[in-house]
């Protein structure tokens, strides 16, 4: 049966790789807040936020998917084996990804997580959540939030 279910993974990862991983990067988002709540946090299950899960898992679906998945595709392109040594493509591989990619996307998931929970906090403050707030402006004045900026 586990191996029925690993070819099934594959085949649906082969026919579409995006979407796949978008629903993959959303559920181990997800998942992993609630152990995160669990096991960092000490909550019982009566006090789960699941809410708060629930954003981490649009996130990983809608943010972080889509964007791993473009850059190491890139990356495969960008450093062939062909043109160097298995192993030197493999360190130039982990070179880039940890000195170019790794600190824009952690700032930019860490500004991500953050507006989401200035959006949760205000809508739940004001009852409603139409507002924009430019990402811009998050990085500038991260203490101004959308309830300043709101119409």
């Amino acid at each position: 049966m586990l191996l029925r279910a690993w070819r099934a993974y594959i085949q649906t990862l082969n026919r579409w790789p995006t979407a796949t991983q978008m629903v993959q990067g959303g559920f181990l988002m997800g998942t992993g807040d609630l152990a995160a709540q669990v096991l960092v946090d000490g909550k019982k299950r009566s006090e789960l936020e699941a809410e708060r899960a629930v954003r981490f898992a649009a996130i990983g679906t809608f943010f972080v998917a889509p964007i791993i998945r473009v850059w190491y595709s890139a990356l495969e392109r960008l450093v062939t084996p062909m043109s160097l040594s298995a192993a030197r493509a493999t360190v130039a591989k982990v070179a880039l990804d940890q000195l170019a990619f790794a600190p824009p996307f952690q700032a930019s998931i860490i500004a991500v997580i953050g507006l989401a929970q200035v959006m949760t906090a205000s809508t739940r403050r004001r009852g409603r959540g139409h507002w924009c707030l430019p990402i811009p402006t998050f990085f500038l004045l991260p203490r101004v939030g959308p309830e300043v900026l709101a119409d």
